[in-house]
């Protein structure tokens, strides 16, 4: 049986780590093409081989100097950028070999810009945004009398919560505008207090084929940082609203769909969409068994579908399991996110070591 060659492209270590966990057991040869100079994928066990790039403009022709070294099967990107610069030359890659569903730039470009997707969707009808008052370098606090404290001053394009201003009052507001006098590329979004929601889906033509639905605790204000408390459950109002978007957008391949849920009203708001695989694609894997890189993969080099049978499950942090193991709950490592850095635990180990 022929195994076939995949040239993973993309920079997050984490990310394409946690790729590889969950294709440990496909037979295939991994090739990884990033312009994360000293990648630790590198010394992963699965991967045989790395190839760096300097900029992203680079990224058609790298494919093509590899594809005269091997045999490519398919190209699969994974990160964000890099998701956008093959679905810009696919034509010409695709001469190289196959490649998985991308969606159509100038949709993916509105799909990953807050400012620009917010008004795309508002102009097809579907208003899932949060209250938010688009910025520029003549804004100032008096354009913002409309909006509800706390307000977030939010780059169009950010994650983990990266130039983030967040203002609970108008004295921090007069301040922030004082300090910050060009906001362009910036909008003003009223805080919703309640729980991370995050939707994980595979679409064909705005379809969606397959998903999953994650939920953290209620988050307050400041705290942006990533959750690795997670419930996976199923809930057809986030799936309904999800679709909607997917539809509006024709999305082709797999997104990071992120949401807040109001704890006092319930209502859920979308707050961004990541067009590329989401930390946590482990985990949607070992909670959830959905495994979304093997659902691509034979999707693309084979037409087939993948049977899936969706479970719910948890996934705890460390501080949640320390407490449990303190009050004598019986608990494990299988409940947390590094379950699987068991199974690659060098480049998993190097990762964390200075460079």
């Amino acid at each position: 049986m022929h195994k076939p060659t995949i040239l993973l492209v993309g920079y997050d270590e984490h990310l394409c780590l946690s790729i590889l966990y969950t294709l440990r057991k496909t037979p295939a040869n991994f090739h990884l093409l990033t312009h994360k100079k000293k990648s630790v994928v590198r010394f992963s066990r699965y991967m045989n081989n790395v190839y760096e790039y300097v900029d992203h403009e680079e990224i058609p022709s790298a494919i093509e100097k590899i594809g005269q070294e091997i045999n490519i099967d398919l190209i699969m990107p994974f990160d964000e950028l890099e998701s956008l610069e093959v679905s810009r030359h696919k034509e010409r890659i695709s001469k190289i070999a196959k490649v998985v569903p991308l969606t159509d730039p100038e949709l993916f470009e509105i799909a990953i810009n807050k400012h620009d997707l917010g008004k795309y969707l508002s102009e097809n009808g579907v208003d899932v945004i949060p209250k938010s008052v688009e910025l520029n370098k003549d804004s100032s606090a008096a354009d913002l009398t409309g909006l509800k404290f706390p307000i977030l001053l939010k780059p169009s394009r950010s994650s983990f919560g990266r130039g983030i201003i967040t203002v609970t009052n108008e004295k921090e507001l007069e301040k922030a505008f004082t300090e910050k006098k060009d906001f362009t590329g910036h909008a003003a979004q009223e805080f919703i207090t309640g729980s991370d929601i995050t939707c994980n889906i595979y679409a064909i033509n705005g379809e969606i084929k397959h998903h999953t639905i994650q939920e953290s605790p209620i988050k307050g204000v400041n705290n942006y940082a990533k959750n690795d408390d997670l419930i996976y459950h199923e809930d057809e109002s986030v799936y309904q609203m999800v679709s909607d978007i997917a539809k509006a957008l024709n999305w082709n391949g797999i997104a990071c769909v992120d949401l807040r849920r109001d704890a006092q009203t319930g209502q859920v708001y979308l707050l961004e969409i990541n067009g590329r695989f989401w930390g946590s694609v482990s985990g949607a894997y070992d909670k959830a068994n959905v495994n979304f890189p093997l659902i691509m993969i034979n999707d693309a080099l084979y037409k087939r579908e993948t049977k899936v049978e969706k479970t719910e499950g948890i996934q705890v942090s460390v501080s949640q399991l320390v407490k449990e193991l303190k009050s004598l709950k019986f608990n494990n490592i299988t409940k947390t996110k590094y379950q699987s850095y068991l199974y690659d635990p060098l480049a998993r180990f190097l990762k964390y070591m200075p460079r």
